[in-house]
């Protein structure tokens, strides 16, 4: 275990098969120093989505939405767009989206309704929004690409793709080759193994970040 000061929201995350975790402190995930890249892996290739009762985890859905959000910054390329944004913090704000579910857990999106509906509003989980890409990439103008639209579309996508895939929807209506390389996608994914996410999801994390010298 490492020597964090533990605090009354601090959460133990990480391989504790190997003993390779840490705390996290909920509030200021930013101080976490010794947090890596392979504790978030491990702890999101272990979360199944739709509050546990799905055969999806967090990591693979993290590796779902990064994969259509470059299709979606690879076509818009072809057609000679050009947007404002770094498509490689976006991709890295993809990837790293729902990390925050680590420290949380899966929480699904009518619990949070309910919860801003008895909270006058106020989202209660802005504290912990984007907080590893504020981790990783704090020099680098991560501020510009929180709430990135790219990002929640591909997030509403894979999710409506899932939600096809495990029955929850009859169908749904996606641009055909959106539809095409997204179910593609998930059919691969859902064929390998949870450890295969977690690998994968540090693979693509250190080929962002080389684009970020010495922001982790």
């Amino acid at each position: 275990m490492a020597s964090d000061k533990i605090t009354p929201t601090s959460v133990a995350v990480g391989n504790f098969d190997k003993g390779n975790h840490v705390l996290v402190d909920i509030l200021e995930p930013i101080r976490t120093e010794k947090i890596s890249i392979e504790n978030i892996a491990h702890s999101l290739s272990g979360i199944n989505r739709y509050t546990g009762s799905s055969r999806i985890n967090v990591c693979f859905h993290s590796l779902h939405v990064h994969a259509i959000v470059q299709l979606i910054q690879n076509n818009r390329k072809e057609h000679g767009l050009v947007t404002e944004t770094d498509d490689r913090l976006v991709q890295l704000y993809a990837l790293l989206h729902d990390a925050h579910e680590m420290v949380i857990g899966d929480v699904s999106t009518p619990f949070k309704r309910a919860l801003a509906m008895m909270s006058n509003g106020k989202n209660v989980f802005d504290a912990v929004d984007g907080m590893w890409i504020r981790k990783f990439a704090r020099d680098y103008g991560y501020h510009s690409i929180l709430g990135n639209a790219d990002v929640k579309f591909a997030d509403e996508t894979s999710g409506k793709i899932e939600m096809l895939e495990l029955g929850i929807i009859d169908s749904i209506r996606l641009d055909e080759e959106l539809y095409s390389y997204g179910e593609t996608g998930m059919i691969f994914l859902q064929n390998v193994k949870p450890s295969y996410h977690a690998e994968r999801f540090v693979q693509i994390f250190e080929e962002l970040m080389e684009d970020f010298p010495d922001a982790a």
